[in-house]
């Protein structure tokens, strides 16, 4: 339509509120009659490739996209004239660049006084522009993902989040949206940086990064996030909070590689001095939207829906494509020959050909409808990952004949894949396959033949009853992962093929009756996990035995897990020494087990010793002189143990809660009096070492001076503390059954500038019960706490300490009542005295965590491995 055609009644028109002259080869300029469409909001003028300019716009426009206009000039100054314009899209309109006057008035776009305007309503904003540089006020930039942590009480101080992303290629495609994920907690999961660096081989050439550059900026309200927030941020779930769940990751995703991205978080305070609109005009059609996945919040701009199943038929050059959800209702005939790299989570439909693409490297799918993958009868010779992890509706396999080279598979938590094709097993080049979560599955390949093979993950596929043969040409295979696979009785002799195995996963599987008789000449396995969790105590039955004497020849083995596993003290193996190097034993759980064998005392490399509700099991002696971790919980029988303060001389956790047998004999109260020492401690703390002792008793020692009934204590830091201390300890008194070891307890340390004091209780809670009763005693090095720590709350250069003393508040929480609290803080001079030893062993693997919400660590004393 040229500009002569264009209705001359266009005014008259007085209701019109959208607009779409998108692809317009011969519009030159609007007429001036738009100007008086007062009801005009949103209007299209994409590749109009003659469009020189767009003065005069009805005064409440607000949304403008201009994508591809190449002639485009003298757009005016957007930011002043149209106080309604929340989306302003340029990308492409190259010759803006070379006027003065635009160029500031693209400026000004990017300008945080703007941003502030649209905030300080609790509105939108998306600007697309020509440009290659993330404005400065972007103080968190990075690649296409940033991490970042808020202060604990974000929910009621941030008014919205600001991302800003530079594209450095062309604009492709006006309808796919661009989506923000907000993953709290954890980040999205990378794939080798080879994998993707191939998949985009040849997509962008150089000359075009000055020249195609467009910058992006969107700020999403808070307001926007808030139904999907409020049942875990103001409902009674903390379990999420516990969950780092004050760390966000920001990925931008859509048609464009994103070579670079910024975060601004906009708190009330930034827009306090901001003057808002006195009158206000709702928003046009608001199609973006916020979604949830779990901990993954998405915010996506929807552009508008396609109904073409030739969507992709004109773009024959197009290489990648990152797209989510259903922008199109038709799905699609044919997808683009020369597409290298295809990602479309939450697929809409139930199956999608891929059968012309020829030159595909990866195939990502997350989520979606899709049932049948078609591959059709050409060989995929680049095809090298194929990810459909959480494709509920996936039933069955193709043909993997055609994709040779694929390297890496994932299709965890598929849980209604039932049919896996025989071709499967003859991926000669796969390195990683993951079929966890597939709950439906029952078989696999007779034989797998998989000889680049490293991985294998097949944990909670609870139907599966077979595990395969195993081919020995499978050198490679290191890490397998049978975890959860309750149907699963025996596994093949060949696996005893697996030379390089260092893992082996059989954790919770309740039919598991016999293994294989030379898994003994596995000279490189390293861990091995035969054990179940601790549920398994509720059984009416429990598990029985199986040939464990297999084991006794595993000379490298470093980490033996039998938890809940019933062993009789004839039934153990004599030659346990034999594990020359075994450094973690698991035995809980094991109610036939009445006392260690004595080889024990031989394995001169353990380090962790796991032996909690071994109910029958009498004494605790003679361990290796190296031992770290000594759990012991609810051993009832349990009536002698040595003197660990002395003989075990890097003993740094003892945890004996429910062993009440212990103190009806005078000289084991002699023993847990003496782990309760100040001494004690000290020694931990000279060399810069944790220490965590659960032991029964009713009493906080004495040398605690600060002391609270409750779970808390807040007391007074001296001024320039920060210069003298060593670590922080905390005692507590706890009432109650100890309950399950995967429920660690969790220690917060908040250090302010001003706080308050906790009053004592009137009431002494402590004395009227003494039954059930433990103590606890924690110590924190500063040192394990500095990488969360900075100067802002002095343990840095102290430059922010104000004069006088801080505060702090360490409290205790934990699945048992804490009827009473101490603290105790550990300064060099206290130390200085004590002679350190002249020689030192490395801490065993280390499960605890420290996390940061703002001012306050969290210190979770003992994470269960099963949750790292």
């Amino acid at each position: 339509m040229e500009d002569e055609d264009f209705p001359s009644y266009l005014h008259e028109l007085s209701s019109l509120e959208e607009l779409h002259l998108s692809g317009n080869s011969k519009l030159v300029q609007l007429p001036p009659s738009i100007s008086l469409l007062s009801h005009l909001k949103h209007l299209e003028l994409n590749d109009c490739r003659q469009l020189q300019n767009f003065h005069a716009l009805p005064s409440e426009i607000q949304v403008l996209r201009a994508s591809n206009c190449p002639e485009l000039e003298k757009i005016g100054d957007l930011t002043e004239e149209y106080v309604w314009l929340y989306k302003i899209w340029l990308p492409g309109c190259k010759k803006l660049l070379e006027n003065q006057e635009d160029r500031r008035c693209l400026d000004k776009m990017l300008q945080q006084s703007f941003l502030k305007k649209c905030a300080a309503v609790d509105r939108r904003l998306s600007i697309a522009i020509p440009g290659s540089k993330i404005p400065s006020w972007f103080k968190e930039q990075h690649g296409n993902q940033i991490e970042l942590k808020l202060h604990q009480e974000f929910r009621t101080k941030i008014m919205g989040f600001a991302v800003c992303g530079v594209f450095q290629h062309k604009w492709l495609l006006d309808f796919v949206p661009t989506s923000i994920h907000f993953s709290i907690g954890k980040s999205r999961i990378s794939f080798p940086k080879s994998m993707v660096d191939e998949a985009k081989v040849d997509y962008i050439d150089a000359s075009e990064v000055a020249e195609n550059g467009n910058v992006w900026i969107a700020y999403i309200p808070f307001s926007s996030f808030q139904q999907q927030m409020v049942d875990d941020f103001e409902g009674k779930d903390w379990s999420l909070f516990d969950k780092d769940y004050l760390t966000i990751s920001i990925i931008i995703r859509g048609a464009q590689k994103v070579e670079r991205c910024g975060v601004h978080v906009v708190y009330e305070e930034d827009v306090e001095s901001t003057q808002q609109i006195k009158t206000c005009i709702p928003d046009y059609r608001n199609s973006d939207n916020v979604l949830r996945y779990d901990n993954t919040f998405v915010y996506r701009e929807t552009l508008r829906t396609i109904d073409r199943a030739d969507v992709f038929e004109n773009m024959k050059n197009l290489r990648l494509l990152d797209i989510c959800g259903g922008f199109t209702s038709c799905k699609p005939t044919t997808l683009p020959d020369e597409l290298r790299w295809l990602r479309w989570d939450e697929y809409p439909f139930s199956s999608l050909s891929v059968a012309n693409l020829q030159k595909l490297v990866g195939l990502i799918m997350i989520g979606g409808e899709i049932e049948h993958l078609l591959m059709g009868d050409k060989v995929m010779p680049y095809m090298k990952l194929i990810d459909l992890r959480d494709s509920f509706s996936f039933r069955r396999l193709p043909d993997f004949s055609w994709t040779p080279n694929v390297e890496r598979l994932i299709l965890s938590n598929c849980c209604n894949l039932v049919e896996v094709h025989e071709s499967l097993g003859s991926l000669r080049r796969l390195v990683y396959l993951d079929m966890s979560g597939c709950d439906n599955l029952k078989c696999l390949p007779s034989r797998i033949e998989m000889e680049s093979l490293e991985t294998l993950s097949l944990s909670y596929c609870y139907s599966l009853e077979e595990f395969p043969e195993v081919s020995p040409c499978m050198v490679k295979l290191s890490n397998i992962n049978l975890d959860g696979c309750e149907n699963v009785k025996n596994i093949p002799n060949s696996i005893c093929e697996l030379k390089n195995l260092q893992t082996l996963h059989l954790y919770d599987c309740m039919k598991l009756r016999t293994l294989p008789e030379e898994l003994g000449s596995m000279k490189k396995l390293e861990e091995i996990r035969l054990g179940f969790k601790d549920h398994v105590k509720g059984f009416e039955r429990q598990p029985e035995s199986i040939n464990f004497h297999t084991l006794t020849n595993l000379c490298c083995l470093r980490i033996l897990d039998l938890s809940w596993r019933q062993i009789e003290d004839e039934d153990f193996f004599n030659n346990l020494h034999a594990c020359s190097f075994l450094e973690e034993l698991y035995l809980s759980g094991n109610s036939k087990l009445v006392q260690l064998p004595a080889s024990i005392s031989r394995v001169s490399r353990l380090k962790r010793l796991e032996l909690n509700d071994c109910r029958q099991l009498q004494s605790c002696q003679a361990l290796p002189s190296g031992i770290q971790v000594l759990k012991a919980h609810n051993c009832k029988a349990l009536k002698k143990i040595d003197d660990l303060t002395v003989e075990y001389m890097w003993l740094y956790k003892i945890w004996l809660t429910g062993c009440k047998e212990l103190l009806e004999n005078q000289e084991n109260e002699r023993c847990l009096s003496k782990m309760l020492q100040q001494s004690f401690l000290e020694k931990c703390a000279v060399i810069d070492r944790r220490l965590s002792i659960s032991i029964p008793g009713s009493k906080i020692p004495s040398w605690f001076k600060e002391q609270r009934h409750g779970s808390a204590v807040a007391f007074k830091l001296p001024p320039n503390y920060h210069t003298r201390i060593m670590g922080f300890t905390v005692c507590g008194v706890l009432r109650g059954k100890w309950k399950s070891e995967y429920n660690p307890t969790s220690i917060f340390l908040s250090i302010e500038n001003n706080g308050k004091l906790i009053p004592e209780s009137e009431v002494d809670c402590i004395n009227a019960f003494t039954e059930n009763t433990s103590v606890q005693i924690v110590y924190i090095p500063v040192s394990f706490l500095e990488q969360h720590m900075d100067d802002e709350y002095g343990l840095g250069d102290g430059s922010l300490i104000v004069e006088g003393s801080r505060f702090i508040t360490i409290s205790i929480q934990c699945d048992q009542e804490v009827v009473r609290c101490g603290a105790h803080v550990v300064y060099k001079e206290d130390v200085e005295w004590i002679q350190q030893p002249e020689t030192c062993i490395s801490d065993c693997r280390n499960l605890d965590q420290v996390q940061r919400f703002g001012n306050t660590l969290v210190y979770k004393d003992e994470v269960s491995y099963m949750y790292e």
